[in-house]
């Protein structure tokens, strides 16, 4: 259009909205169904929206990411969160060394839990707290 303004992408998209009729509750309803019934996708689409997001190699497909049943550190049962909020047994995508990015070799899937007490204590952090509690227990027995 001639004398049209340029809207910014953020713009442009703040107009389309504006003008979007809400979604029903059936698309969220699905959407989380087929988020439940495909794991993998949905791990592989939140990395390369994070990537981006923070200018990270991703270097990854869905074919990659291999939920397994149990969580390989704390051995509970990894299942979907229903519903909101942070549900400690659901499968997260970890990436082994926080240096490198989302690339094949660097990713596994842990629990929630596992990858919030990964995030949170050092290597060195963890040994002292594994050793106390071995002690603790071999002390209360």
């Amino acid at each position: 259009m001639i004398g049209a303004i340029p809207l910014t992408r953020k713009e442009g998209h703040q107009r389309y909205e504006a003008r979007r009729p809400p979604r029903s509750n059936a698309y969220k309803i699905k959407r989380r169904a087929y988020q439940r019934a495909n794991p993998e996708r949905n791990l592989c689409n939140q990395a390369r929206y994070r990537a981006k997001k923070s200018g990270i190699e991703f270097d990854i497909t869905y074919k990659d990411i291999i939920v397994p049943t149990y969580c390989p550190y704390l051995d509970i049962i990894l299942r979907q969160a229903q519903g909101t909020g942070p549900r400690y047994a659901s499968p997260t995508l970890d990436r082994i060394d926080n240096s490198r990015g989302y690339v094949r070799g660097n990713i596994e899937v842990i629990s929630y839990r596992a990858n919030m007490l990964k995030r949170d204590l050092s290597l060195k952090e963890m040994e002292l707290m594994g050793r106390a509690l071995l002690e603790r227990a071999w002390n209360n027995k």
